[in-house]
């Protein structure tokens, strides 16, 4: 036994050896091109921006957490500012726009609007609420004919009295109406 041991101790030093050898390379090789691994010009600027985004949504979520605080203690309104764009709520819009008007509304809100109803109706040009709010007969029927398997929904769901009382941030209104706002059935 100890004979065996004897012989497979030779052989095992130098196989520890070029181990640690080739180890010793491999790293070398490793540490020497992590050093010049940099990101190009484009990856850096979507990084920054991506990081500037990111910044201003961590604020949003922190301002609406205290707005959501206040909301639940009962020393706020009823009715989040962000909803209403003051500047602008009693323009009309056209039925269609080629792009939105400053930041879109979440038109999810609307009960039965989801996720693919809001694609839809943003790709026909259908970002805000106010839009919606302002249609007339003809333009619920020409909408209504852009929205394939889901027509019938904006007469059924009442999107029109839904946009406009979220449109004036009557949160309150909307709620003993149709329930809390973002669930899809009423």
């Amino acid at each position: 036994m100890i004979y065996l041991i004897g012989e497979i101790w030779l052989w095992l030093l130098p196989a520890f050896l070029l181990g640690l050898l080739i180890g010793w390379w491999i790293w070398g090789q490793c540490t020497a091109h992590a050093g010049s691994l940099r990101l190009s010009d484009d990856a850096a600027s979507i990084k920054a921006q991506f990081e500037k985004e990111l910044a201003a949504c961590r604020e949003q979520q922190a301002k609406l957490s205290a707005e959501n605080a206040k909301l639940k203690s009962g020393t706020a309104s009823a009715a989040p500012v962000a909803l209403v764009a003051p500047s602008y709520v009693s323009e009309k819009l056209p039925t269609f726009l080629d792009k939105p008007i400053g930041k879109p509304d979440d038109l999810k809100l609307l009960k039965g609007v989801g996720e693919k109803l809001n694609s839809l109706l943003n790709g026909i040009g259908v970002f805000h609420f106010r839009q919606i709010a302002s249609w007339t007969a003809e333009d619920i029927a020409l909408v209504d004919s852009k929205l394939e398997q889901f027509k019938g929904r904006i007469i059924r769901d009442e999107w029109v009295a839904q946009a406009k009382l979220l449109s004036e941030g009557n949160l309150e209104e909307f709620r003993r109406r149709y329930g809390e706002p973002g669930s899809e059935h009423a």
